[in-house]
């Protein structure tokens, strides 16, 4: 669990994270940590935003934008620059 949020607070500072993609995984193993970046990819919480050497760099996709709680404490703000909540 802490090594998931610590790459979930990771992407909420930096905007993006370097990965690779796992191409295919059963159900059986969507809670495996290796996967865990790969399924916030299939869910569409990252998007490809360009690549880093050999790893892609997966940023915030633009639908996925708001405020991200942890264990009820406020992580950031993850609007992309120049982007407002209409409310």
């Amino acid at each position: 669990e802490s090594r998931r949020k610590s790459i979930i607070y990771q992407i909420a500072e930096q905007g993006y994270i370097d990965s690779t993609l796992v191409s295919y995984f059963p159900a059986s193993e969507m809670v495996k940590f290796d996967n865990f970046v790969s399924l916030l990819y299939y869910y569409g919480m990252l998007t490809i935003a360009g690549t880093s050497g050999f790893m892609l760099r997966l940023g915030i996709a633009q639908g996925d934008v708001g405020t991200l709680n942890i264990s009820g404490g406020t992580v950031k703000n993850l609007y992309p620059k120049g982007w407002r909540r209409f409310a």
